[in-house]
């Protein structure tokens, strides 16, 4: 590439510098006399020019380079632009899927889960596939390229709804156009559903532990206003999945009164694993059934699409 001194004017200030620095010595070598000293002149520009030298050297070496002017691309980045857009957006069949371990998410905000239960229409029907031709061949490269914009988002690849609709729109390809890079691009979602799930899993799971928790001053206050009696409420277990009412007036016809079936019905939905009624040398105990938390997390990936392995059919 040609010097230009505009681009480099420390480099300019050393080459002139020098030239200056060579011309004063030519000087001193024809006009030295040993009956005279040198000329004071040309030590003196000798002497300025290895300064300006230096000098330049020293700036030019610690001074940033040039940014390139905005909207030039070097003939490298345009012909990696123009390859890369005329690829398909599909991993090609040996890419490496993300394992389970390697796609495990850190737990994140609650709040970008999913309601237990969405609405059945959470996700609008993908575009139809024309029937043939280049629009059919340019619609299917449309639905792998905006899958993969989702697979290659940390963020997208973890929320239920990016991904739901990446998943409807390969899921609605004809059979036809099932090839190894669509599975491809399916198992790169896969990928990114266990995620969802996961974080769909944590989110649940900390707002029904945070709902047996805020039940503890509700149970306190609803036994004192409906049986005059000042109960104590306690949790225990890992998840706070058992729960134990003490109080000293409890008998049986007070617990018959306080266990009904619909009491039982709603320890369980809060996902209590049982319940103790205790006064001082006697106890009474229930075991419950609840719903399995899996069963709410299938609620909020249902109409999504999400609740099981994605996978295309044979064919």
């Amino acid at each position: 590439m040609a010097f230009s001194p505009s681009e480099d004017p420390w480099g300019t200030g050393m080459l002139v510098s020098g030239g200056l620095w060579a011309l004063a010595f030519l000087v001193l070598l024809v006009r030295r006399s040993p009956l005279r000293p040198p000329p004071s002149g040309a030590a003196s520009l000798m002497s300025l020019s290895a300064i300006g030298f230096i000098a330049c050297a020293l700036l030019g070496a610690t001074a940033q380079p040039a940014e390139p002017a905005p909207g030039s691309a070097s003939a490298d980045e345009a012909s990696a632009e123009a390859e890369s857009g005329d690829q398909d957006a599909s991993p090609s069949p040996d890419e490496k899927t993300p394992s389970g371990d390697e796609a495990t998410p850190q737990p994140t905000d609650a709040a970008e889960a999913p309601e237990a239960k969405p609405t059945v229409a959470a996700l609008p029907e993908p575009d139809p596939i024309p029937a043939s031709g280049p629009e059919r061949r340019a619609a299917v490269r449309k639905v792998l390229r905006d899958a993969r914009k989702v697979y290659e988002s940390t963020r997208d690849c973890k929320r239920v709804e990016p991904v739901g609709r990446a998943w409807k729109a390969i899921a609605a390809l004809p059979e036809d156009t099932h090839s190894e890079r669509v599975r491809a691009v399916v198992r790169r979602l896969e990928a990114c559903r266990r995620q969802v799930r996961w974080t769909t899993t944590y989110a649940v799971h900390r707002k029904r532990v945070d709902a047996r928790d805020a039940f503890v001053d509700t149970l306190v206050a609803r036994i004192a206003k409906s049986h005059d009696v000042r109960a104590a409420v306690k949790l225990s277990g890992d998840d706070h999945e058992r729960i134990r009412i003490g109080g000293g007036n409890f008998d049986d016809a007070l617990v018959s009164a306080l266990m009904t079936d619909a009491f039982k019905d709603e320890l369980a939905g809060l996902g209590f694993e049982s319940v103790v009624v205790a006064r001082p040398g006697k106890t009474w105990r229930e075991a419950l059934e609840p719903r399995s938390e899996s069963a709410y997390v299938d609620d909020a990936l249902t109409p999504y699409g999400l609740e099981a392995k994605l996978t295309l059919s044979a064919g």
